[in-house]
């Protein structure tokens, strides 16, 4: 039996394990019992969901493709990168302005490492 033995979790069923209860209504009516029951309140969360323009999208999936991650591990990474860059202090300025792809990729790396880090000691 479950973990829940010994302990009756249904009053109409009378069962003491989920499983029991499943069992239970899958060959009952509640139609039969409407008058056992009685009325709950309870509140359902759904996550909000945002919108990408469709091109966009594709394009951030053909780069999540391309690095072999979900196209969300990819957005919610590039998303955490950019707010911890602006949390952070800038970095100081290179002599030259124009910073190099590889440089920035560099720059986003050690960024992204010091934020796992701080996310895994949190």
């Amino acid at each position: 039996m479950s973990e829940n033995s010994g302990k009756r979790l249904s009053s109409i069923s009378k069962a003491d394990s989920y499983e029991a209860i499943g069992a239970f209504w899958d060959t009952h009516s509640s139609a039969d019992y409407w008058d056992q029951g009685y009325d709950v309140e309870f509140e359902v969360r759904i996550p909000r969901r945002v919108s990408i323009e469709a091109d966009l999208f594709a394009r951030l999936a053909d780069e999540a493709r391309r690095r072999g991650v979900s196209t969300e591990t990819l957005v919610n990474l590039w998303l955490a990168e950019r707010l911890h860059e602006i949390a952070a202090p800038s970095p100081a300025p290179v002599e030259d302005e124009r910073v190099t792809t590889a440089q920035r990729e560099m720059q986003l790396a050690e960024a992204s490492e010091a934020y796992s880090t701080e996310q895994s000691q949190a």
